[in-house]
């Protein structure tokens, strides 16, 4: 018998009784699909919204589970140092001293080392020389950091930094958004009006979140300033001097943090005129919210006094060929660099054990002569190829793996000390491009020389063809390739966003092999992008390009090649 229904204005009550969930489940399916009006009392209408009150309980439950794997993630992460990474310097996901020793290199080994435009060397918050990077204050004063994933905070983090501002205002650590819905912004942390210091967890989903501010810059001193934020609590903070600031409650569930960074000045608005002036040093990025004692305790953590030489765990020697070795033991850096005006060229790499005596200060309880990490070369060329110094973690982690359980292992790597420049364009190195160009009738051709001619008021523009648009050069000689610029137009339709780098060591028919694929170009800018990581000898290059981030074909405005020179 149907129970009796609400009185007339009353809304109606679903009550359950001791069903257990399978008859509940039961009887919804036949609220729904028998034929009559009711079942037991509910109506089609009573188990319409029982189904979707289900489905949002159901949403939610599954955000609590990816937040409970990625709280797990986290703790392992942190408890496993601890038992097997006794010797571990630092668990930042990004670490950048910005000093003479390193440069704007990563030294955590994660690759994902800076590249430094308009800077100088200047005094650090330790008391050394050169011990921060100076940044004008200008358009043309920046570093930009790449992301390969490693950088991506997504529920959690902590920046830290030494900043000495001399200016009014800009980006301490900006993530380069890509969303135009929210002009572009992303998650950030910025010196403002001049002695604000702001964070803002900026939504991935979109959120233009408040931000936290607080009063607490010193011009033309030193401040060890950092944010942290933590999606459990969903609470922001801003500390200075190792002291908590402010700290204000901002809920945004998973922060836009997939980008790259861009230091000193905003790259996604040529018009903001906010640049950093001034100094900073021991740029730190972790993928958790730190607690006081935690970022009291990383103060410290570029003085060179944590990086020290120990004997035995480097060792460089140079032989007759200018082929130079270095080795560090597992769990150490090994830390490569070059002269001044030079580049590292990576001829091999080992991540594992040759040898049972090969390096002793490496000790060898247990040993294998046959152990090699199968990414050792490609894991130390991404980090290292083309760039004048570099860090390189001796851990499995890095390595994706560890080739031999149990057996204690070294990171050794040969390499050169060549003469890196940027080739001269040339024009008439085209031999072959895809499509007609474009030709409007006023004399011009936009035709695949345009993207060689040195002029960012002239592109490429290829039409009649939508995919896999590419363009052939001879360079008229054999050279080694370690890096490749290029310039998008800028407006997103027909900016490249993926694109492969091959050549051939022989002409038309040609042999073509793959030397780099690049998925991360970003579109909505006509800056200049570099990518590196690679190295590859030949007399003819391939650019294919073989995705745009709309379909479009694309307009290039300009390609550059970076070459190695004996």
């Amino acid at each position: 018998m149907p129970l009796a229904g609400p009185a007339a204005g009353e809304p109606r009550k679903i009550t359950m009784g001791n069903w257990t969930y399978s008859k509940a489940f039961v009887l919804l399916y036949f609220a729904v699909m028998w034929p009559n009006q009711n079942v037991y009392g509910i109506t089609k209408q009573d188990a319409a919204r029982l189904k979707r009150r289900i489905s949002e309980v159901k949403t939610k439950i599954d955000r609590l589970t990816l937040r409970v794997a990625h709280v797990r993630e986290h703790t392992l992460s942190q408890r496993l140092p601890a038992f097997t990474q006794p010797h571990a310097t630092t668990d930042a996901v990004g670490l950048w001293p910005l000093n003479a020793r390193f440069g704007a290199s990563d030294i955590t080994g994660n690759g994902n080392d800076g590249t430094a435009t308009g800077t100088q060397l200047a005094a650090g918050p330790y008391g050394d020389a050169d011990g921060a990077f100076l940044f004008s204050g200008t358009a043309n004063s920046y570093i930009d950091i790449p992301n390969n994933g490693k950088l991506d905070v997504r529920y959690s983090f902590t920046i830290l930094a030494h900043v000495y501002p001399t200016g009014e205002d800009g980006p301490i650590f900006d993530y380069v958004g890509t969303n135009p819905n929210i002009w572009h912004w992303a998650l950030h942390f910025w010196q403002l009006q001049p002695h604000d210091l702001q964070l803002r967890p900026i939504g991935r989903d979109g959120h233009f979140s408040s931000d936290v501010v607080a009063r607490v810059l010193q011009l033309d001193a030193w401040n060890y300033v950092g944010g942290t934020y933590d999606s459990t609590t969903g609470v922001a903070s801003l500390w200075s001097n190792g002291e908590l600031a402010r700290e204000q409650y901002i809920g945004v569930t998973e922060v836009a943090s997939q980008h790259p960074v861009r230091v000193a000045v905003r790259a996604q608005d040529e018009d903001d005129p906010r640049y950093f002036a001034g100094r900073i040093a021991c740029l730190q990025l972790y993928n958790y919210a730190m607690t006081q004692e935690q970022i009291v305790a990383a103060r410290d953590a570029c003085k060179e006094s944590v990086f020290p030489t120990v004997p035995g765990q480097l060792l460089t020697t140079t032989t007759s060929s200018d082929i130079q070795t270095a080795y560090t033991c597992e769990w150490g850096t090994l830390h490569l660099s070059c002269a001044e005006g030079k580049t590292l060229l990576i001829m091999d790499a080992t991540f594992g054990r040759a040898s049972p005596d090969r390096y002793p200060a490496c000790g060898c309880s247990v040993c294998s002569t046959n152990c090699r990490a199968a990414s050792s070369l490609s894991v130390v060329r991404g980090a290292c190829q083309g760039q004048q110094q570099c860090a390189v973690r001796a851990d499995y982690f890095v390595f994706g793996g560890d080739p031999c359980l149990g057996v204690q292992k070294y990171l050794d790597t040969s390499y050169r000390c060549m003469t890196g420049v940027w080739l001269v364009r040339d024009p008439s190195w085209v031999v072959d491009s895809a499509g007609t160009p474009w030709a409007p009738g006023n004399g011009v051709t936009y035709d695949a020389a345009k993207a060689l001619d040195g002029d960012t008021g002239t592109y490429w523009n290829p039409q009649e063809v939508w995919a896999n648009c590419y363009i052939v050069l001879d360079l008229t000689a054999s050279h080694t390739i370690t890096r490749v610029a290029v310039n998008n137009y800028g407006d997103t339709i027909h900016d490249i966003a993926a694109f492969t780098l091959q050549k051939s060591q022989v002409g038309s028919p040609y042999d073509w092999e793959g030397a780099v694929t690049v998925t991360t170009v970003q579109g909505g800018t006509s800056q200049r992008q570099e990518f590196g990581g690679f190295e590859g000898t030949a007399r003819y290059w391939r650019f294919l390009i073989t995705e745009t981030h709309s379909g479009w074909q694309p307009w290039l405005i300009e390609l550059d090649l970076y070459g190695l020179l004996e």
